[in-house]
């Protein structure tokens, strides 16, 4: 009988926590991205964001960020700053920028085989990221030095030298895990009370 009753409430914990895998998966996500770019004095496109860096976040919808092909996305939730070399602050990407916009695509999967993601306030203040393929959804950006780039302020560009983009967990995910280990805990309580009743 206690065999039957430890089997039930294994199974019941499995579902409840398949459940609330499914509440998660279902809810934005919110991704934390930062990077430099590279710093080259005199080249042709030296400015005061070369060797600076850029730091922020945006939200996504579960299952919009990575795309799959021939498909786009806007999406109006982020917030990016834009360094120069000396950490001042040159530009602040905002979604409640009127007029701003995050775009998501699959525009140079074709190209340069990743996907576009092109933070923008207006005409000259943005950043624009290929992610390559082979991301999934967190972890380095790679890419070349011929499409990924900032821009802020007349004349200040520079291409990216290194960047992470990293998923931050939901509270729902954290309660999920939560859950998780204290029924885990739990059945082991139960069988070790049992244990040493039996001795």
């Amino acid at each position: 009988m206690n065999y039957i009753r430890s089997s039930l409430a294994g199974l019941a914990l499995f579902f409840g926590m398949t459940g609330l895998a499914s509440v998660a998966s279902a809810s934005p996500i919110t991704y934390d991205v930062s990077g430099s770019f590279q710093d080259i004095p005199g080249s042709s496109y030296y400015s005061a964001l070369s060797g600076g860096s850029f730091s922020g976040s945006f939200v996504a919808p579960s299952g919009t960020f990575p795309l799959g092909t021939n498909s786009y996305d806007y999406l109006y939730n982020y917030n990016i700053n834009i360094y120069a070399a000396n950490g001042s602050l040159l530009s602040t990407l905002s979604s409640s920028t009127p007029g701003a916009y995050l775009m998501i695509s699959t525009a140079y999967l074709d190209i340069y085989g990743g996907e576009q993601i092109d933070f923008q306030v207006n005409g000259v203040d943005y950043l624009q990221l290929i992610v390559p393929t082979t991301f999934n959804g967190t972890g380095s950006i790679i890419s070349g030095n011929d499409h990924s780039y900032a821009e802020a302020g007349d004349g200040n560009y520079a291409y990216l030298a290194t960047g992470i983009i990293t998923a931050v967990p939901e509270p729902s995910t954290w309660a999920m895990m939560v859950l998780g280990f204290a029924g885990l805990g739990f059945m082991v309580y139960r069988r070790r009370g049992r244990e040493l009743h039996a001795v």
